[in-house]
């Protein structure tokens, strides 16, 4: 039984706060409620993503990015007219609100549960020099975390969710990682190898693919260990109805001094101490509409950066997804050291 609680958060929470409930819950939302403990509205874990893209940190207060003019139903609304209150508003969750504005359920529809149909694309073609000596004679896929190859902890993530196919880009050593696959216990997952015969970049190898795709492309890089919801990033980028979607992760830079804006004479007209700035950086964790394949050329090197710049310059949509959930990329040996003890303490299936 739903425990109602597990699902509730002051209105003057941080979003920190917040993703702890969302997260926990499983609900992907949080009820907020205000200093009377009254129903105020709802958060999404949609609405933290949007709000993280726009610049919000996670130890800002919830309170500008709270819905409350959000659908909710009273106690008396049967389960007809709840099922036309999803559809119509395209919603997954309603509370249910009494007479006096205390929160006293969620309805959820059959939609919140779908797994996403896709095929997932992973580049593993590259020599991993930076984790020399362990790549000498093994590809980096099949560097080791914690007894079990990176790629096996990717793949491993996709377990019970609605994928048609797995292609894998390799090169380096590639025939290593064709040796590990045949022992592999591959969940029944279709496993295709796109052998490069040059370096294709992180998305050219997509140009290899000869079987008809009609569902959207998850594309990632070999070396990323993260728990972002899969599921989350494939319906929202079908939501978007973007030629392709992008993951972002918050980076943030402190600058160790103060810095002046002057005017244009040079007087100091203010001053920061030691700020510190926020971008949107790339995950290496993206979403193409199948459509995009028509425009690959064979054998053509091509990063997913390169693909951006070109959509954008033809006015293409980009969309992005903010993953706040736990991300790593496996490039050096600090950051193997780091994600090894990271998945001692974490559960990030």
């Amino acid at each position: 039984m739903l425990n109602l609680q597990t699902l509730t958060l002051n209105k003057n929470a941080t979003i920190r706060d917040a993703l702890q409930v969302i997260d926990n819950a499983g609900l992907k939302i949080a009820i907020i409620l205000d200093e009377r403990q009254k129903f105020f509205g709802v958060l999404s874990d949609g609405d933290v993503r949007r709000g993280l893209i726009n610049g919000l940190h996670l130890h800002d207060k919830i309170d500008n990015i709270v819905n409350q003019d959000c659908v909710y139903a009273d106690e008396n609304t049967n389960s007809q007219e709840l099922q036309k209150l999803f559809k119509i508003n395209d919603i997954d969750q309603i509370p249910i609100i009494d007479k006096q504005k205390n929160f006293v359920g969620l309805k959820t529809s059959d939609k919140l549960y779908e797994n996403q149909e896709f095929v997932l694309f992973i580049s593993a073609g590259g020599e991993g020099l930076r984790l020399r000596p362990l790549t000498n004679h093994i590809p980096k896929p099949l560097v080791e975390v914690n007894g079990n190859p990176i790629i096996k902890h990717i793949i491993n993530r996709f377990k019970g969710l609605n994928i048609k196919r797995i292609y894998i880009s390799i090169n380096y050593l590639g025939k290593k990682i064709i040796e590990f696959f045949k022992g592999f216990d591959s969940h029944n997952f279709e496993i295709i190898f796109l052998q490069e015969k040059q370096k294709l970049g992180t998305i050219g190898a997509m140009s290899l693919i000869k079987e008809k795709i009609n569902v959207p492309i998850l594309a990632m890089n070999s070396d990323i260990i993260s728990n972002f919801s899969i599921n989350d990033l494939i319906n929202d980028h079908k939501k978007s109805k973007a030629d392709m979607t992008v993951g972002v992760r918050n980076f943030e830079v402190e600058i160790p001094f103060g810095i002046f804006g002057l005017n244009k004479k040079g007087f100091v007209k203010s001053v920061k101490e030691k700020p510190t700035y926020s971008f949107a950086s790339n995950s290496g964790i993206y979403v193409l509409s199948p459509s995009l394949l028509n425009t690959f050329k064979k054998n053509i090197k091509l990063d997913a950066t390169d693909m951006i710049e070109n959509l954008l310059l033809n006015n293409n949509k980009v969309n992005s997804f903010f993953i706040h959930e736990y991300w790593k990329d496996i490039g050096t040996h600090d950051q193997l050291k780091a994600v090894e003890a990271d998945l001692k303490r974490i559960d990030w299936s």
